[in-house]
């Protein structure tokens, strides 16, 4: 270990030793009173005692770099601070983010349910309005209930039958000849071949082939409601065989002479036709 000669350090008052590893290092404030020159001002003495016989060292550090270097080492961690902070703050905002995102999600998949709904309504609204259509104004009296001539199909939907109901429609497609007061029936276009399905269970009550309409089939629904279908290329049901709605009974064909491809349709409900659009709910 090695001492600082008392000559050396007779200028620093107080002195202040500290032992850092294998190093004395020595800091002394020279307060001594001196007269305000341009090249004499207080300074920080910094003396470093090697443990080994090594020459020791002396740094000075005058006032103004000592509070300069304090001011660079404050600034830096002051932007530390600020860089820790934007730091922490991002990963806030980037969890906040995706919270949102699944909210977004959340709230989209709401509305789509929501849209879905409201659509859902939107059909049963057009479907009450075509089962009143179906069923007529009924009117109570003195005399009890008046129904209008749906009397079967009232019938039919105040006990639940509604599978008894032709309410599907037999193919996809087209309505190209409309019913009308002369027409009873309508056509409806589709590739030969399409799939042709029965509007509601019922009894065949006849199947038979005509040089004009192709093969033809009636089903009977019960209490005189009936529906034709007509232009059929082939047929997969017998007569007396009973059928459910939306099955298959046979595949669609050609119009006579016209070549037009597709179905002919009709609801009969007694003895008169009815527009087969008044009865379709789906």
């Amino acid at each position: 270990m090695y001492y600082v000669s008392s000559q050396r350090i007779r200028s620093f008052r107080p002195p202040v030793v500290i032992y850092v590893s294998k190093f004395f290092i020595d800091f002394s404030l020279d307060l001594k009173k001196r007269r305000p020159t341009k090249t004499m001002k207080k300074s920080l003495t910094v003396l470093i005692i090697p443990d080994k016989a090594k020459k020791p060292y002396e740094f000075q550090l005058r006032h103004i770099f000592l509070w300069l270097m304090i001011t660079i080492l404050g600034f830096c961690s002051v932007l530390l601070g600020f860089g820790l902070y934007g730091i922490f703050e991002a990963v806030r905002l980037k969890d906040e983010t995706a919270f949102l995102k699944r909210e977004v999600s959340i709230f989209r998949s709401q509305e789509q349910k929501i849209n879905e709904l409201e659509q859902m309504l939107l059909r049963l609204k057009n479907n009450n309005e075509k089962l009143r259509s179906i069923l007529g104004n009924d009117k109570v009296g003195m005399g009890g209930v008046y129904r209008s001539s749906y009397f079967p199909v009232f019938e039919r939907l105040r006990w639940s039958h509604i599978e008894s109901v032709p309410s599907i429609w037999p193919m996809n497609g087209a309505i190209v000849e409309q019913s009308t007061k002369f027409r009873g029936t309508i056509f409806i276009s589709g590739v030969r071949g399409t799939p042709v399905a029965a509007t509601a269970n019922g009894s065949i009550r006849r199947i038979n082939y005509d040089e004009k309409f192709g093969q033809q089939i009636l089903i009977d629904h019960g209490n005189s409601l009936e529906t034709y279908y007509g232009y059929l290329s082939h047929v997969f049901v017998s007569e007396g065989e009973w059928v459910i709605k939306g099955q298959n009974v046979g595949l669609s064909g050609e119009a006579g002479k016209s070549k037009l491809e597709g179905l002919r349709y009709a609801v009969i409900d007694g003895s008169s036709y009815r527009n087969p659009e008044d009865y379709s709910l789906w």
